[in-house]
């Protein structure tokens, strides 16, 4: 098998998409494919000192820049698209840091350069964002008020956790005593809750197909810089 393609992805400004949804690709990738992208941070650049006032500098609604989109060629409703961060690295010598949960709107952001796989897992459907670590499963729901997107959460790590081979009550039971539930945003215009389990507390397992450590084998094929 060919090693993956490298398509690299720097924006000019007037290139950027400031709409979740709605906007034309900017191109077509094939799955098995490294992103190597720049994205700006959420004020577009324009806060370069303690001097510059959002309400001066930025123009509304043009904030939260955001880096594409782009078509996975053979992408249908029901299947699902997995993006592994090789790497995410701060494109200017800024500090970079959030809160949990985020509630005022603005955590310490800077624009990145960011590394990551994009692959296909055709037929598998994902109702929700989802994200396996190392160590942990997560779901993440989104939704208004706060209660909806905690249950949304639950119940997506509920199902999730049946691919180890529980039945949905011990899922139920073991989520609900050894999960975690951080909020993650208390502040835009849904409300997120994530809701995440050790891996090390589940059966044996390869959820979505074993493709996070298939994703992993891969990402060793990237050349080094």
């Amino acid at each position: 098998m060919n090693d993956p393609p490298i398509l690299t992805v720097r924006p000019r400004e007037g290139e950027y998409a400031w709409t979740f949804g709605g906007a034309a690709p900017v191109t077509r990738i094939e799955p098995r494919t490294f992103l190597d992208v720049y994205t700006e941070d959420c004020f577009a650049g324009r806060v370069r000192s303690e001097k510059d006032l959002v309400s001066s500098v930025c123009e509304f609604p043009f904030l939260n820049p955001q880096t594409g989109p782009f078509h996975v060629v053979g992408a249908e409703p029901g299947d699902t698209v997995a993006v592994h961060f090789v790497s995410v690295e701060p494109a200017r010598d800024w500090a970079a840091s959030t809160t949990v949960p985020l509630s005022c709107g603005v955590a310490v952001e800077c624009a990145m350069n960011t590394v990551v796989l994009v692959e296909l897992l055709k037929g598998v459907t994902t109702p929700w964002p989802r994200i396996e670590s190392d160590t942990h499963l997560m779901s993440i729901g989104s939704a208004r008020p706060l209660e909806d997107a905690l249950r949304i959460s639950q119940l997506d790590l509920v199902q999730l956790a049946r691919d180890y081979g529980l039945s949905e009550l011990d899922a139920y039971q073991l989520v609900s005593q050894a999960g975690e539930a951080p909020l993650a945003n208390v502040c835009d215009t849904n409300y997120t809750c994530v809701a995440k389990i050790r891996k090390e507390w589940l059966p044996a397992g390869d959820p979505h197909r074993g493709h996070h450590r298939h994703l992993r084998e891969t990402a060793t094929l990237l050349p080094s810089p």
